[in-house]
């Protein structure tokens, strides 16, 4: 999987935004901007994964996995991206969430429970799909 990466500074919940696709037009890992993706004609509607969290403070908010691609660890694998960026950006912050979740994220967080990154679920939401 490769990602493209986007800030959204301007938006009323500042966020960053990384989204993977499962093709053979980057190496396994690489980000790219969004500039560099629309060379290649790929599309949002290609995707198999995308997080997006907080720009200044690293709250997860969303976290999407195709029904593809789900029970393959790509949701883990999206949040240890999302430290890397963390990391090459400076902060000494990880990603952290779970407070409002759909029924899938509530069984994705039941994984991480006992974790400082996990919160307990508060709001149960409709599904992504």
């Amino acid at each position: 999987m490769w990602y493209v990466y986007a800030t959204h500074a301007k938006n009323h919940l500042p966020s960053q935004t990384l989204i993977g696709f499962d093709t053979d037009h980057f190496s396994e890992g690489t980000v790219v901007t969004v500039d560099e993706v629309r060379e290649t004609g790929v599309k949002p509607i290609d995707r198999v994964a995308a997080i997006n969290w907080g720009l200044y403070d690293p709250v997860l908010y969303q976290l999407y996995v195709a029904d593809t691609h789900r029970r393959r660890r790509i949701g883990t694998k999206l949040i240890h991206a999302c430290d890397i960026v963390q990391v090459a950006q400076g902060s000494d912050k990880f990603i952290y969430g779970g407070e409002q979740v759909t029924e899938l994220g509530k069984q994705y967080g039941e994984a991480w429970v006992g974790s400082t990154r996990r919160r307990d679920p508060q709001i149960i939401m409709p599904p992504m799909d």
